[in-house]
């Protein structure tokens, strides 16, 4: 592998650490440290769980003489050093209940590691995500066991607190259920397989959504804002964490079997890869050509306008209605340069009747939120790519090469309904 990526000049990202520590190491008088501290005397490392054993090698070897700090909880917080007398210095912020999870790449000895050799660590009071009844559960369930992470000196459980603030809480008045806590656990009558497992896991899960939801019609199931306005549970307001499509599946059968409509969205599904793109990258390529009839007819003939075979033959045999589909275009072309390309899509999509027809078709939803995901995305993106060209260059690579790793082209949930993801 090495021999291939030295003979094509290819780096990745691993061969760029394990270069960086190899200098550092071997860098004489610690010259090579000295200089990248000097050049970035403040280090914070966010999620630090996930460091590994070279990551941290290189930013001990090169703020090892000064003091690191160590922020705990994985939401970050301010850390202010007093002393005037330090001019460097290695913040870590990280939650060490996720360094355990080795397939996100953490290593749980190298946190052991750090967390020994820093000078001094803080840990956030109080937790704003949460109602204070899940807090008060999660404390619970943790502090039931005298050390839930087993290495307690390095990994210790920390009871978080609730703030005294109003918000809006989850009100469920079931009188077979009085008692209903936060946290709850669906368990299993044993005797199963793992298809059994899934199946009756599957029935209680949806049952559980299925009462909520009668509650609600009842008025007995809603959400009080902190003015005391209450709003009834839509089946919106339900997500349901799976580990797998066939989970997912699952679910939406046994909701479909009690007529709940629901949606599947995957963190792996760009929004690159929807159908529409294609056709998005043929209108902006007749935005910027109008003149090209050959470009026009590719961005008429995708699905989006809709049109069929017939419809396009007698627009291109109209003279009239042809050339004022092309001062239509030249039109969206100078809008594009004047306001940029969101103004200029979202008035050809409105004049061109794109969303009405989409939110006619069976998947209109699905299809109108992809399509101002990109719309979206393009918008951001310009402001990096200079000029119209650029951009659109830019869109096509990513249609052409859809990666599903950037948290920004993840697909969007497009309706009010139950999420699977």
């Amino acid at each position: 592998m090495q021999k291939s990526k030295h003979s094509q000049s290819l780096l990745g990202f691993d061969d760029l650490l394990l270069r960086l520590d190899s200098a550092l190491q071997s860098s004489p008088d610690n010259h090579l440290a000295e200089q990248i501290k000097s050049t970035y005397p403040i280090a914070l490392i966010d999620e630090f769980q996930d460091t590994d054993p070279v990551q941290y090698r290189i930013f001990q070897t090169i703020y090892t003489n000064h003091g690191i700090e160590e922020q705990t909880d994985e939401t970050m917080a301010s850390v202010v050093d007093q002393s005037v007398t330090r001019s460097s210095g290695l913040f870590m912020i990280g939650d060490p209940k996720q360094a355990i999870y080795s397939f996100r790449g953490a290593d749980i000895f190298t946190y052991m590691k750090a967390r020994q050799n820093v000078s001094a660590h803080y840990s956030l009071d109080y937790n704003y995500r949460s109602s204070a009844q899940m807090i008060d559960a999660v404390n619970h369930f943790f502090e039931f066991c005298p050390a839930p992470f087993i290495y307690d000196q390095d990994i210790p459980f920390l009871a978080v607190k609730a703030p005294e603030i109003k918000r809006k809480k989850l009100v469920i008045k079931n009188t077979e259920d009085p008692k209903q806590k936060a946290l709850q656990f669906i368990l299993s009558a044993g005797g199963e397989n793992a298809e059994g497992f899934k199946q009756s896991i599957t029935t209680g899960c949806v049952n559980e959504i299925k009462n909520i939801l009668m509650l609600s019609q009842q008025g007995n199931a809603y959400i009080e804002n902190v003015a005391g306005e209450k709003k009834a549970i839509d089946a919106n307001n339900i997500a349901v964490l799976v580990r797998t499509g066939k989970e997912a599946a699952l679910i939406r059968k046994a909701l479909l079997d009690e007529n709940i409509n629901s949606v599947y969205l995957s963190l792996k599904d760009s929004v690159y890869a929807t159908p529409l793109a294609k056709d998005l990258l043929f209108i902006l390529k007749a935005c910027l050509a109008p003149e090209d009839e050959r470009l026009l007819r590719s961005a008429i003939g995708g699905k989006l306008f809709a049109l069929t075979p017939v419809q396009i033959h007698e627009l291109m045999s109209d003279t009239k209605l042809w050339e004022q589909k092309i001062a239509q275009f030249f039109e969206y072309q100078a809008l594009w340069q004047k306001r940029g390309v969101l103004v200029m899509l979202h008035t050809l999509f409105n004049e061109q009747g794109i969303n009405q027809r989409l939110l006619k078709d069976a998947k209109g939803e699905r299809l109108l939120t992809d399509l101002l995901h990109l719309s979206e995305l393009l918008q951001k993106n310009s402001v990096e790519h200079d000029g119209g060209f650029a951009l659109t260059r830019w869109f096509a690579e990513q249609v052409s090469q859809v990666k599903g790793d950037n948290s920004e082209q993840k697909q969007r949930l497009e309706s009010e309904k139950i999420l699977s993801k």
